[in-house]
């Protein structure tokens, strides 16, 4: 206070992409040590410079702008919590990054969708606030690919343990007891426990990357700095309904198939009867993709852009 002079604390020596230059600084934020962050546009970095220093760290990004997720183009607002995470406006490629403190690579929190004005999109984010509380969220299915392929592989499998007995009129096993042990091993247990575990996985990555974080709060009175808490979300009890309304589409479709098996092992019945259960199974599992699709943004539009390119082939 009252000083008639500043000091230099991050940069001074010239434009440049070295530690101890920046290139067309932008924003800022401090933290409790007096660390100052500043988003570094043109270098697409975000810097942090310790009280003192004379050359800056790099916490975020590095000289070659891109979208990969260890690289930034053209950081502007930036905020860092009480526990160092770094959260970041990734100005050219429409969305907001975090960076946990040490890491090199960070991960999408807002956006990341290509600009645009719907509801999970955004375009040129500059400034950056938080309110009391951080939503924590990668987006529901978010790794496309790996979901694609939990869904695939549960289509799949469901049908193709069905096929040895849609295409041998024959009994698969002559003994009598190892035929009922086939028919509930391969048409009772395999799809439901790949069903059941495939979901337990997509709901557990979901589960983990979707949390509300209430941060750090600092007692103005004391000074003394509350331990963070996670808060369950309203998003995570649809994310479970969902995983819950799947599992039960599934059952749906296959109980009347297990049961006709199973009685099959029991007594003689018309095949035509074994040929329907087939045909209404997989149309539950289609149903049950469909409504992956249907409930889903990110999913869907993964598929849609590669029949896009499909078509354009």
């Amino acid at each position: 206070m009252g000083e008639t002079e500043g000091t230099v604390v991050a940069g001074g020596n010239g434009q440049g992409d070295r530690l101890d230059q920046l290139s067309f600084p932008t924003y800022l934020s401090v933290d409790r040590d007096q660390s100052v962050y500043v988003s570094d546009f043109y270098n697409n970095r975000v810097m942090k410079w310790m009280k003192d220093a004379t050359e800056g760290i790099i916490v975020a990004g590095h000289r070659n702008k891109g979208n990969d997720l260890t690289q930034l183009n053209g950081p502007q607002g930036v905020f860092v919590d009480l526990i160092g995470t770094v959260y970041v406006a990734d100005r050219r490629n429409h969305q907001v990054m975090r960076w946990f403190k040490g890491t090199t690579q960070g991960d999408i929190i807002v956006g990341g969708n290509k600009a645009g004005q719907n509801a999970h999109q955004l375009n040129m984010p500059q400034g950056l606030s938080f309110d009391r509380y951080v939503y924590h969220t990668k987006g529901f299915f978010k790794k496309k690919r790996w979901i694609a392929i939990c869904i695939g592989s549960q289509w799949i499998a469901a049908f193709v343990t069905s096929l040895p007995i849609v295409f041998r009129q024959e009994r698969v096993c002559v003994n009598e007891l190892w035929m009922k042990i086939y028919t509930v091993v391969m048409f009772l247990f395999i799809p439901c426990f790949i069903n059941l575990v495939l979901n337990i996985r997509i709901f557990v990555y979901v589960r983990t990357s979707s949390r509300r974080i209430q941060p750090q709060s600092v007692n103005t009175g004391t000074g003394n700095v509350n331990n963070q808490q996670e808060k369950v979300s309203r998003r995570d009890i649809k994310l479970l309904q969902q995983m819950i309304l799947m599992f039960l589409i599934f059952l749906g479709g296959w109980t009347p198939f297990y049961v006709i098996m199973i009685v099959t092992s029991f007594i003689s019945l018309d095949p035509n009867f074994v040929r329907v259960a087939i045909v209404w199974a997989q149309l539950f599992i289609l149903i049950d993709v469909m409504n992956l699709f249907k409930r889903n943004h990110e999913i869907r539009e993964y598929l849609l852009n590669n029949i896009r390119v499909l078509i354009r082939w």
